[in-house]
């Protein structure tokens, strides 16, 4: 498929994505949305967390994570000895995207608590390499449940909005020698003071069999990974003029040997569409990458961010 129609292709699912959101009820009541000097920042279900004032319907669809396609994703290095494909053949420069979604199930279970199934799919495909036939690199699966619970403690201007228990699995569904997958518990406690937004998640991986052989199809694919993803995440975002700066940091900011830092900015172009960049710096881009260093930095379009 050549790289501009693909490209089109993903600009229309992402705008047909953010039709479907906008037939979602309006979490700000009118007179608390006439006060607010906040055209054009995300809502606060694409936000970090929702806080007890807004109310979801059972089964809303809405944003999980970042929805973005970057037409151009460049890695300075990228990971060769982890490729079916001939060393030096991989382009440095490719396409990336991702969309999140998540479902509420249920609601009104003890504590204002809701029920939530979602899934992310975070691709990186080798769109202009046609010496590869265009091959898409990686995918990666997260399904996830989790249930949200608003807290709505407020000290100053300080407001600890929701807690989150959930459980997750990631995949990159390929088959030995390139499966790459973990099982984790994860706890997510959101805040916010004033325009800045932050999120603590730490984890718990299920541990998985031993392999005796690489080649086994049974057993830990990536036995190592927390070393290089860590046992936590740090995420904050900042919204101002209808612009989202956000940092996503994993086990010591990445300044370590392990660990990694994510950097995006958002700005407001046309509608619901932002423009989109983001620098990735350390191990974990993709799951196939997850002891791999890389750096990389992409541009293009967003509709939702954090």
């Amino acid at each position: 498929m050549r790289p501009v129609i693909a490209t089109m292709l993903m600009m229309a699912f992402f705008m047909a994505t953010m039709l479907l959101a906008d037939e979602q009820p309006q979490l700000l009541e009118e007179d608390e949305a006439a006060d607010c000097d906040c055209q054009h920042k995300p809502s606060s279900q694409q936000q970090i967390g929702r806080s007890s004032m807004g109310k979801v319907e059972k089964f809303d669809i809405s944003t999980l994570k970042p929805n973005y396609v970057l037409p151009m994703s460049y890695n300075f290095k990228p990971n060769e000895s982890q490729s079916p494909y001939p060393q030096g053949s991989m382009d440095k420069g490719e396409m990336e995207f991702q969309f999140s979604l998540k479902l509420l199930v249920t609601e009104r279970l003890p504590w204002d608590t809701d029920l939530y199934v979602a899934y992310t799919n975070h691709s990186f495909w080798q769109a202009y390499n046609s010496e590869l036939s265009s091959p898409f690199r990686e995918t990666n699966h997260e399904p996830e449940v989790f249930t949200r619970t608003p807290i709505d403690f407020s000290l100053g201007d300080w407001q600890i909005q929701n807690i989150e228990l959930g459980f997750v699995h990631q995949s990159n569904g390929r088959s030995i020698p390139w499966s790459r997958s973990w099982n984790r518990l994860y706890f997510n406690i959101t805040s916010q003071y004033k325009d800045f937004h932050f999120a603590l998640k730490p984890w718990y991986r299920l541990k998985e069999e031993a392999k005796d052989d690489a080649w086994d199809t049974t057993g830990d694919d990536n036995p190592d990974i927390e070393e290089y993803l860590g046992r936590f995440e740090f995420l904050t975002a900042y919204h101002f003029h209808g612009q989202t700066l956000s940092l996503v940091a994993r086990n010591g900011l990445g300044i370590d040997d392990k660990g990694s830092t994510e950097l995006t900015w958002s700005y407001p172009i046309a509608g619901e569409i932002d423009l989109y960049l983001k620098y990735f710096y350390g191990y974990g881009r993709s799951l196939i990458d997850y002891d791999h260093k890389s750096n990389a930095i992409g541009i293009g379009f967003s509709i939702s961010d954090w």
